[in-house]
């Protein structure tokens, strides 16, 4: 019960802290974990909801959504996370996706709200116990202007597993 309330607390401060250097971008991004503790080796989900907060219409690109966000983990240690092998690739697949600009689009009137999902362990290793801070990046559509907008951050708690053999993934440099 204690850590529901401490992780609610958490989740309302950090949402707060995040929409306050945002008050003008044209898109929030709130994300929330589907559970705020697992074990290791346990799948890791983001619900993400991107809100048009402009007052025009919004196109956003209809794809994965690893290709659109920039997911910043940082490990219990406070590093940031080390990538999997998946998530480098998917990583340039991203570039790829960016540089081709062809998509499919979902459009949003303001004040109009889109439920993503994302899959953080298929991306980054999360297998140390302790807590992880997660948050996403995305770019700001070209029509409403430059530059990106960040989400809140959570916190994922991570406890060893018995079921799962401990791994520890060699440090790889970051792309």
């Amino acid at each position: 019960m204690t850590m529901k309330i401490i992780f609610s607390s958490f989740l309302v401060l950090s949402t707060l802290q995040a929409l306050r250097g945002q008050e003008s971008a044209p898109i929030s991004i709130s994300i929330s974990p589907q559970r705020a503790s697992v074990r290791a080796g346990a799948e890791v989900i983001l619900d993400v909801i991107v809100t048009n907060m402009s007052d025009r219409l919004l196109t956003l690109a209809a794809v994965s959504p690893e290709l659109v966000y920039e997911l910043d983990v940082k490990a219990p240690d406070g590093t940031a996370a080390v990538p999997t092998e998946a998530g480098l690739k998917k990583t340039k697949d991203a570039h790829i996706w960016r540089d081709n600009k062809t998509f499919p689009e979902v459009a949003l009137l303001p004040r109009q709200t889109f439920h993503e999902v994302i899959r953080i362990n298929d991306k980054v290793e999360m297998w140390a116990n302790g807590v992880y801070s997660v948050r996403l990046h995305r770019k700001i559509p070209a029509e409403l202007g430059h530059g990106e907008v960040e989400s809140n951050t959570v916190a994922i708690s991570v406890t060893y597993n018995p079921a799962v053999e401990k791994y520890e993934p060699q440090r790889r440099k970051q792309p």
